[in-house]
């Protein structure tokens, strides 16, 4: 496993900023983005500060980025999901 992961979410009922651990790991960490209804079956843009995530999430500073991973499920809600996901930029902040 990677040292830590963060995991972006959409949730139904959490507030936008909540962190959830892991139940089996304390290394993996969601942030809901995106909470309620609101937006669904139209398009979304967002527009993270991945840094500043991580430091929210684990309290500590990220060590370097190795891998970035895009999914969609509905396994905790026993629904069908479907997403699309349109291009992605990524701009490094100075230090």
């Amino acid at each position: 496993l990677p040292y830590a992961t963060l995991v972006y979410v959409w949730d139904p009922v959490r507030p936008v900023g909540t962190v959830i651990k892991h139940r089996r790991t304390d290394r993996i960490r969601k942030l809901v983005v995106q909470s309620g209804t609101e937006g669904l079956g139209r398009w979304n843009d967002f527009d993270r500060d991945v840094a500043a995530d991580y430091r929210h999430a684990f309290d500590e500073a990220p060590a370097r980025l190795e891998f970035i991973a895009l999914m969609t499920d509905a396994n905790n809600t026993g629904r069908h999901s479907k997403a699309w996901y349109g291009p992605l930029r990524w701009t490094p902040t100075s230090r």
